[in-house]
């Protein structure tokens, strides 16, 4: 790989990303008038910003007619909201559906629509009196939509900078929220500052001028008040303009600041934010700005906020460590660094702070010296990515004399050095040392790479530093995947793989951790395979350098050897291990699940590079290993061994099937021969626990391999599916569910290409080393079910779950007597089965159930494509999700109606339940696992100095298996059914019930279904409130858990609280239920209400009670509108009469609900009976509404009620 630091790339592919960007708005409208009168639903071709990744997915054709249609629906639908004034749920909704269309397919629209988006939300979130919670929803839309600044120029889009500066002084410095009478939400500010960093950008070039008139005043360096105007010009002030333009920016202001900070010598409170401004003015205007002649004060002032000691006294000098911050102290010199003064500044101070980095030199200015100069160098990489690798856009270059050169570069990596090598082995800070180091490698790898590897030999040498050795190797895993820019990197590969062998250590974990990682790094970058048949024209450093690659094999045996001797040592405590085990939710502590994924990430990448030679050694190993080897299946040697086979499975399917699968399953046969009577066993052996879970494993990746071993696989089921031992009961539906995912789900397949590795005429072998590949250069095969897969799963299904449901079917009308173990297996056996062809079972959409007084459209398509043709599977010619429903409503009716406590079937149920109603594939667990991990990888690999997307191969595969993954458990704000709201009230029903382990799955289930479905929490909270009313008539025991089951289902999880819905209908039914709920001596009812209390004062955010029109944001929709070949003003006319007229019957609803709520709160409280628990909680209720702002002749007389 070349290095980035040794020429300006005269040539930049930029591809189609920025193409026509920078264009007279007006006129482009013009020009593509009649464009935007075509079909509604013709593709979108302008569009500003794609995501790369659907380019791979095997339906990539059909994503363009999808966007164009979710567009243009979310395009009318939100401007219909707009104009009839239903912000909430109707705007709300459609904003949702937005965000959701940016997540699947980027910002896929034109210039002119973006920019609408942006103006619409701005002119919503101005708007006075709109609801404080849904000002931070169009804040935050406002944040996405603008993420990309890159996309929209100034031109374009201009924003005025007074009314966000007023939204933003109401909510940091309003005492309304102390006074009771308006409460923001949570993060607002937050929100708001990052809304700030994006405007400044495009306020008018007159907002400079205006800002220093309106805070000017403020100016007084010994008041207060000049660091609120600071904070607010640091917040505020543009700092990015064209360079003819500078007039009107920082040069009205930048003089006059620097001498009053250099005339002032104490440590006011307004320098922070002072120098938060200067050193952003400095980043934006690189080369514009002469800093000569400030250097010196600048460092100096520097210096003394580190509070380093000096002499033999240690003497401190007294002043203020948060003067610079982080970024300020990282931007500024960087924004400088091209300047002769400033490099030489630069080194003085790396010289005179060099002892203060030496391990033993420890104490309280450690962490700060560390943190402020460790990320210098992470600043540099970004300067010069912008120097050199940024496409073209609307933000000024930077002059070519400002510059960065490569001897710079060298320059201020030779002096930084020193510095990031001794804070590599201090206490608290080699983290980022790490990464300073990494970054250094980046930057100038010939300065870096001959010290790293020098230090590393000798570690490994030295036996008594592993400390030492654990640092150095961390050191060198992270910049690894620069070593080919060092001319001698490639030379280095096998000697340190090599010495890298003994680090995996079963007796110490976190230098094995170190070790795996530096494997897994070096097999993502290398051909793992022999450099034969080489050229003679090759020199002869490189010939010696095929010859060593020859090694690779024995590396590899040896290699997993190793993995395979520490899964061996692996030991299983579980007495010892108790809080480990609970913390990872398997029988694996903390640091072998890390090691565990250190391995996973490893076995992918080596079955990716290796040969097939190599290949079919190492899977000879794992079978030999798996074979002979018995591992209790709850343990980690199990787990990991397992992995590793089902890793190279998925990688090399074609080897893995003879060599793994086919021979697996045969000892697997010759276990349940040896066991006839296998089923009537109540504790299987390990042996074949062991068996039966690694095919279950391997059996889900196994692909269309699979086709040949149906027959055999449907008699192993037949013989174990209900066995009486329940571990090998649920591990033969584990492989059940794993035959038919392999088939019918939609995975790469070419994670291994031949074609990759094969070399153009009189190429040298050493050129696919650390070879980095563009988007366009990767081609990813799926696996897609065709319809006689889907045919063959059919029937599977219908085959294996026709026993399971006849069973229940029986026992459900009373004719057929189950114990409760049978009646889980039955249940397990469904959800396996359920589970695996989810994604070919439709939802009822078309049974969907109208939300009273919610007067939106829904989408016309409900979720995203997951498949060219769309097949479903039905069951006995119905809908799966239908059958199953009716099936477990009947079941769980037998249950609890019955006099047996069959705890576990209900949970059992419950876990069906949460599939019938949401899975369409993968658990959302799953994608959110293997989209961390996959953002670990994608830190530690990617090229941050370079062309944009210009990656490892094996990078964009797992990218777009996630992106496919991520469109398949999309469910974000979906439409509630019939089917799904008999499931939502049996869940309820169970979530009340008399025992607690139900109680707690089914309120975890109800949070999970509620959290998805759009405005599910209003159709079953009339089913909550007349199980709280009916607590009252239980006998004690039963009274208090139905009371828990309905409070608790009221808090809900995070921002789930139905107190905390900004909606009057809810709030008036839930508050006064609360308070006139019957309270109970139980402790843990009290904690409830001690909950519901604590909720509401933490969390309580205002709910408006009217709400009026935004003349501009109509203006803005019907501009939206104006885009599409509809009947504007037809449209326009009737969304606002019919709007208006509906809003102002909302506001009339809204305050008699509101009155009415406020009364009888006031009329229980009043009642003498009522509990001093609940007396307190209906205070703290009544307490957030008693100052609401509304109408004062209708609530006067509930004031006077309040203040009696």
């Amino acid at each position: 790989m070349e290095s980035p630091s040794v020429a300006k790339p005269a040539e930049v592919n930029r591809g189609n990303l920025m193409a026509g960007l920078i264009t007279d708005s007006d006129a482009e409208s013009d020009a593509n008038l009649e464009k935007r009168q075509a079909t509604a639903f013709q593709p979108v071709r302008d569009q500003q910003h794609e995501i790369i990744y659907n380019k791979y997915l095997p339906y990539s054709d059909k994503l363009e007619a999808e966007a164009a249609l979710w567009l243009e629906d979310i395009k009318l639908n939100l401007s219909k909201c707009v104009l009839a004034g239903d912000y909430r749920p109707g705007v709300f909704f459609w904003t949702t559906r937005l965000d959701s269309y940016i997540s699947l397919y980027g910002r896929q629209f034109s210039k002119e629509d973006h920019t609408n988006f942006i103006k619409l939300y701005f002119e919503l979130m101005l708007h006075p009196g709109m609801d404080p919670s849904l000002i931070q929803r169009w804040c935050r839309m406002i944040n996405t939509l603008m993420r990309k600044l890159e996309l929209i120029a100034p031109d374009s889009l201009s924003v005025e900078w007074k009314p966000i500066f007023k939204l933003y002084e109401l909510i940091e410095m309003s005492k309304d929220q102390f006074h009771g009478v308006l409460y923001w939400p949570d993060k607002m500010e937050e929100d708001m500052r990052e809304l700030i960093g994006y405007c400044r950008y495009y306020f008018p070039l007159s907002a400079t001028q205006e800002m220093l008139d309106e805070f000017r005043p403020m100016f007084c360096p010994f008041d207060d008040s000049m660091a609120r105007a600071m904070g607010y010009l640091a917040m505020f002030l543009p700092t990015m303009l064209k360079p003819t333009e500078a007039e009107h920016g920082y040069k009205l202001w930048l003089d006059e600041f620097l001498r009053l900070w250099l005339g002032f010598h104490g440590v006011p409170s307004w320098e922070a934010p002072m120098l938060q401004l200067f050193s952003r003015v400095a980043a934006e205007n690189i080369g514009y700005i002469p800093w000569d002649n400030y250097v010196s004060s600048i460092f100096t002032k520097f210096l003394r906020t580190l509070e380093l000691p000096v002499g033999k006294k240690q003497l401190q000098l007294v002043y203020s460590n948060e003067s610079f911050d982080d970024s300020s102290a990282v931007l500024w010199p960087v924004a400088m660094m091209h300047s002769e003064a400033c490099m030489v500044a630069l080194e003085r101070v790396f010289k005179s702070v060099e002892s203060y980095f030496h391990p033993s030199n420890y104490g309280n200015w450690t962490d700060k010296l560390s943190s402020t100069l460790m990320f210098i160098p992470s600043g540099l990489v970004a300067r010069l990515q912008l120097e050199r690798f940024r496409p073209r856009d609307w933000m000024p270059d930077i002059p070519a004399e400002a510059c960065l050169t490569d001897a710079q570069i060298r320059r201020f990596v030779r002096a930084f050095k020193p510095l990031a090598f001794l804070n590599l082995f201090s206490r608290a800070a080699a983290d980022e040392a790490v990464e300073a180091i990494k970054n250094m490698a980046l930057m100038a790898p010939d300065e870096i790479f001959p010290d790293l590897l020098e230090k590393f030999y000798a570690s490994v040498e030295t036996l008594t530093e592993p400390l030492r050795f654990q640092a150095i190797v961390s050191a060198l895993s992270a910049s690894l995947p620069y070593l080919f820019s060092y001319k001698e990197g490639k030379k280095n590969v096998v000697p340190l793989m090599l010495a890298m062998l003994p680090g995996i250590d079963s007796n110490d974990s976190r230098k094995t951790m170190a070790a795996l990682g530096f494997f897994s790094t070096i097999s993502v970058m290398v051909p793992l395979r022999p450099c034969f048949n080489v050229g003679e024209d090759l020199s002869e450093a490189d010939q010696e350098i095929c010859g060593t690659s020859a090694e690779f094999e024995d590396i590899l045996v040896q290699l997993l050897d190793r993995c395979l001797s520490i899964i061996d040592t692996f030991t299983v405590d579980s007495g010892a291990r108790t809080h480990e085990t609970k913390q990872t939710g398997t029988d694996m502590s903390l640091e072998e699940k890390m090691i565990k994924i250190r391995m996973d990430l490893l076995w992918i990448t080596v079955f990716t590079q290796t040969d097939d030679k190599t290949a079919e050694i190492l899977l000879e190993k794992l079978y030999k290993t798996a074979s002979t080897n018995i591992y209790p299946v709850q343990q980690v040697g199990s787990i990991a061994t397992s992995s590793m086979c089902v890793l190279a499975t998925r990688v090399r399917p074609d080897l893995a099937k003879p060599l793994l699968f086919h021979r697996l399953l045969k000892l697997l046969e010759l276990s349940l021969d040896e066991r006839p009577g296998i089923i009537e066993m109540s504790n299987a052996d390990d042996e074949f626990l062991w068996r039966l879970k690694i095919v279950g494993d391997v059996a889900a990746v196994t692909g269309r391999h699979i086709l040949e071993f149906i027959p055999r696989l449907k008699s192993v089921l037949t013989r174990t599916l209900l066995m009486q031992c329940p571990v090998g009961h649920r591990l033969a539906a584990v492989l059940s569910r794993s035959i038919i995912t392999t088939l019918l789900r939609t995975y790469p397949i070419n994670y291994y290409d031949p074609q990759f590795y094969v070399l153009p005429t009189g190429a040298s072998p050493l050129e696919q080393w650390g070879k980095l590949v563009y988007p366009a250069d990767v081609k990813v095969e799926w696996h897609v079910p065709d319809d006689e897969i889907i045919s063959l799963c059919s029937a599977f299904f219908e085959e294996f779950i026709a026993d399971p449901l006849e069973a229940l079917d029986q026992y459900a009308k009373g004719t057929l007597a189950i114990d409760d173990k049978k009646v889980q297996k039955h249940l397990h056996i469904i959800e396996a089965l359920f589970t695996a062809i989810s994604s070919h079972c439709g939802f009822d959409f078309e049974e969907a159930i109208p939300l009273e007084g919610a007067d939106f459209a829904y989408p016309k398509a409900d979720l995203p494509i997951i498949a060219r043709e769309q097949r479903e599977i039905l069951l006995q010619g119905q809908p799966v999700r239908t059958v199953l429903a009716e099936l477990l409503h009947r079941v769980a009716d037998r249950i609890v109606n019955g006099l047996q406590d069959e705890t576990k079937s209900l949970k059992s149920v419950l876990v069906v339940y949460k599939a019938v109603a949401m899975l369409r594939g993968p658990s959302a667990e799953d994608v959110v696992g293997h989209a961390q991990a996959l953002s670990l990888v994608k830190k530690e690999l990617d090229n941050r100095l370079g062309p944009k997307k210009h990656r490892f191969r094996l990078l964009f595969i797992e990218k777009a298996r996630l992106q496919h993954e991520v469109r398949t458990v999309f469910q974000k704000a979906s439409r509630v059914t019939k089917n799904r709201l008999n499931i939502l009230r049996y869940v309820v029903r169970l979530a009340v019930s008399r025992y607690k382990e139900v109680r707690s799955v089914a309120q975890t289930c109800f949070s999970s279904i509620v959290a998805m479905l759009q405005l599910s929490y209003r159709y079953i909270l009339d089913d909550i409130l007349a199980y709280l009313a009916a607590s009252k008539d239980k006998p004690d025991s039963d009274n208090d858990a139905q009371l828990k089951g309905c409070l608790f289902l009221l808090l809900g999880g995070k921002n789930l609280a139905y107190l905390l819905k900004h909606d009057w209908d809810t709030l008036r039914k839930v508050f006064p239920a609360v308070v006139r709920a019957q309270h109970s001596d139980n402790p843990t009812v009290s904690h409830v209400f001690d909950a519901l209390s604590d909720t509401i004062e933490t969390k309580f955010v205002t709910t408006g009670l009217t709400a009026t029109s935004s003349v501009p944001a109509n203006k803005v929709a019907g501009a939206i509108l104006g885009t599409m070949d509809l009947e504007l003003e037809v449209i326009f006319e009737h969304a606002l009469t019919f709007g208006m007229k509906k809003m102002e019957e909302r506001n009339a609803r809204n305050r008699a609900l509101y009155v009415d709520m406020v009364n009888e709160l006031v009329t229980l409280l009043s009642t003498p009976q009522i509990r001093l628990k609940n007396f307190v909680i209906g205070h703290v209720f009544l307490s957030y509404f008693s100052k609401f702002q509304t109408d004062r002749q209708a609530c006067r007389q509930t004031c006077m009620k309040t203040d009696m």
